[in-house]
């Protein structure tokens, strides 16, 4: 999409670049259809000092203020806004000018640069004494000293179409980067070691970070005034304020898509966020761990007069005075968390999700391996709470109740909570029905170390869990069609409690052979579609038309075919793929069987096709089944002798036995009261029948049986059958 002269990224180029950034020194794509003037900006100017090529490079001002379009690439090296005393001055983001960082100084093409080797530093270090690393890049709010400009970017009232993108934001006394009104484009970006907020937005500001770091800042986001920013694949790591140390909302409501807070302090309310005045963020996919508040309410979240929902969230070893996860009160709306973990956070009062005078609804949400050390349960008794399909387990209180006075429970797993009906413990709320009081049986939840809210914890489900398929459909909410590891989150027809669903095999299909395909190979391939989640398939052929696998005969496939062999030619058989793992099992196509007829068997004759009356017509017949009773027969004429037969009517002539290859030889004699004509003979046993013609002609000679064949004499029905073998 085009905003003026600089290009949005396309959504496929968002997604290589996402792959690409797990790759050590990753560089990242640009949009392919980047048009307008290239200006180049170096540390100094070198050349004509124009700004039109490598070997001309202007500053980074000078390309600024020639700048109405077009793009500006800057080669790596540190750069300040102004020299020392100027303390207002601010590198000013434009409309149409896209900035982009990360060059040697020798590149031809956009693609070509590497912001992650390459670090171009915008500095509010005019004054040249902070304590920086070898890039000047500041790595602590402390080591900024003396007079730092106080906003190192800027960006007032521009839109997308202004660019910033693959630069270090450091040392900015008051702001690193401040937007006004704004909504640019800000993508790869660090945001490092300012004295203040690294990223301030106010005034109704949305601007769209990506990719992004925001670290060590004194706080990492401010959001203020109607500033409904959104963030994507953003971590906002070690700031810290007196509230919402990793981002603080005020009357502002940003979108956080795969956002990561770790390590971020606060001193009294929310150390990675804090909502108040109406805020209403909305968060997904988020992890927050390792966030700590000293005598803090939320050591993640804390919401006063605020709102928010979140989907798909883990809450891991956060630790707090006060409520070690979330805090709220006065909500100005319901709390709606799904799909949410809750582990090794830790507080000397409070909980989990704790506060008063709000309403929150927890729906799969696991809580495992929490710690309280005093009074206060997981989730706080002056909320009021509705839970469903949740699991509160495993949690250590000093003091108090794990859940107090909620307003409905319902299909949840409780420690003590007597289960629902009779034994139903009131002191934990209304019972919704269908909850248990019974070990969910979690395949690991802390972990080979023993320790909640570390990286080897599981607190998946087994296979053996009273936790699967025990949830309530309904409960969960609109739009929400994953669990917590993004996978379906209905799996085997009920949802599970909890924030994982343990994923069945998905719905596949069988491919070949089609259903009801004949002249089969006795040796057939059968194959079908992948189904996910399957670790291993096995395949069923059966010869009886029942829908089962008769005997539970199921064969273990190698992977997505199987080739079977020893089938009997012309008949029909019927299959069946099942796809399987630790909890279950999947039939292809929705459990409906498929059919295949194989090809039948052969029938040549080995002495001629024409013979005088008493003649014995030999044959080779093969594909039937090793030692299959074979019946031979043979089919007179139209017009034959009312003594002989009807015309139609078939001798009856005899059987023989295949051998191990499923052969037969055999001879067929017709005697001399055979009426001259054509005459069908036919070989079968069972389903698999084969046929073909001889003629008798009274002129033609008489044909000796094959030498081995077993002679068979074609009688007429109309008298017993003589059998010779």
């Amino acid at each position: 999409m085009r905003s003026g002269n600089a290009l949005r990224a396309t959504p496929l180029l968002v997604l290589v670049n996402l792959l690409l950034a797990l790759l050590p020194g990753a560089i990242l794509l640009q949009p392919v259809d980047a048009q307008g003037t290239v200006r180049y900006a170096a540390p100094a100017a070198a050349g004509a000092g124009d700004c039109s090529s490598w070997a001309n490079t202007c500053t980074l001002q000078s390309a600024l203020a020639a700048a109405s379009e077009g793009q500006i690439w800057v080669q790596a090296g540190l750069y300040r806004p102004a020299a020392a005393g100027d303390r207002e001055a601010s590198f000013a983001l434009k409309n149409n000018v896209a900035l982009f960082g990360g060059f040697v100084g020798t590149e031809t093409a956009l693609g070509q640069r590497n912001p992650a080797a390459n670090l171009t530093v915008l500095s509010g270090d005019i004054d040249t004494n902070d304590t920086t690393d070898a890039n000047g890049v500041v790595n602590s709010p402390f080591a900024v000293q003396g007079e730092n400009s106080l906003r190192v970017v800027t960006a007032g009232g521009v839109g997308a179409s202004a660019v910033l993108d693959g630069f270090v934001i450091t040392a900015g006394a008051s702001t690193g980067l401040r937007n006004t009104g704004a909504g640019p484009t800000l993508r790869n970006l660090v945001v490092a070691g300012n004295a203040g907020i690294g990223v301030r937005n106010e005034s109704g500001s949305s601007p769209a970070v990506s990719a992004s770091t925001i670290r060590n800042n004194a706080g990492g986001v401010a959001n203020n005034g109607g500033s409904n920013a959104s963030f994507t694949d953003v971590t906002i790591s070690g700031n810290s304020t007196s509230r919402g140390g990793g981002m603080a909302n005020d009357a502002s409501s940003p979108t956080l898509t795969r956002v990561t807070f770790s390590g971020n302090f606060s001193i009294d309310f929310g150390a990675a966020i804090f909502n108040v005045n109406g805020s209403a963020p909305t968060l997904r996919e988020i992890i927050f761990e390792n966030n700590n508040g000293r005598a803090n309410y939320g050591a993640a979240i804390s919401n006063i007069g605020s709102t928010f929902t979140l989907t798909n969230a883990v809450f891991r070893n956060n630790s707090a005075f006060y409520d070690a996860a979330i805090y709220s009160s006065n909500g100005t709306g319901p709390l709606r968390l799904t799909n949410v973990l809750f582990t090794g956070n830790r507080g000397s009062q409070g909980g989990t999700v704790a506060g008063f005078a709000s309403e929150v609804t927890l729906t799969n949400v696991t809580i495992v391996g929490n710690n309280v050390s005093g009074a206060g349960g997981m989730i706080s008794g002056a909320l009021d709470a509705t839970i469903a399909n949740s699991i509160v387990w495993g949690n250590t209180l000093g003091s108090g109740t794990l859940i107090s006075n909620a307003r409905s429970i319902s299909n949840s797993i409780v420690q003590g909570s007597g289960g629902s009906g009779a034994g139903w413990n009131a002191v934990f709320g209304t019972d919704g029905g269908g909850n248990k009081d019974a070990d969910p049986l979690f395949v690991d939840a802390d972990g080979a170390d023993n320790t909640a809210g570390t990286t080897d914890d599981n607190p998946r489900l087994r296979p053996d869990a009273p936790a699967l398929n025990a949830g309530g459909n309904g409960a969960v909410p609109a739009g929400v069609t994953t669990d917590l590891d993004g996978a379906a989150r209905i799996s085997g027809g009920i949802v599970d409690m909890g924030a994982y669903e343990a994923q069945f095999p998905g719905a596949f299909a069988k491919n070949l052979p089609a259903t009801g395909a004949v002249g089969q190979p006795t040796s057939p391939t059968l194959s079908w579609s992948a189904s996910a989640a399957a670790s291993g398939y096995a395949y069923c052929l059966d010869a009886t038309d029942n829908n089962q696998c008769d005997g539970d005969a199921w064969q273990a496939a190698a992977g997505l075919s199987a080739t079977v062999s020893g089938l009997q030619a012309g008949q029909t058989y019927f299959w069946q793929v099942r796809a399987q793992n630790d909890f279950g099992v999947t039939l292809a196509d929705g459990g409906a069987w498929r059919s295949f007829r194989t090809a039948g068997p052969t029938l040549a004759s080995s002495n001629g096709a024409e013979g005088g009356p008493g003649s014995a017509f030999g044959f080779s017949a093969s594909g039937f089944a090793p030692g299959a009773r074979v019946t031979i027969g043979v089919t007179p004429p139209a017009g034959a002798q009312a003594e002989l037969a009807q015309a139609g009517t078939p001798y009856v002539a005899g059987t023989v036995t295949a051998d191990a290859d499923g052969t037969v030889a055999f001879a067929v004699l017709l005697d001399r009261a055979a009426r001259p004509g054509v005459y069908t003979v036919f070989a079968s046993a069972g389903e698999a029948i084969v046929s073909t013609q001889v003629t008798v002609s009274a002129g033609a000679a008489v044909l000796a049986p094959p030498a081995g064949a077993v002679v068979v004499r074609g009688q007429p029905a109309l008298f017993l059958p003589l059998l010779r073998r």
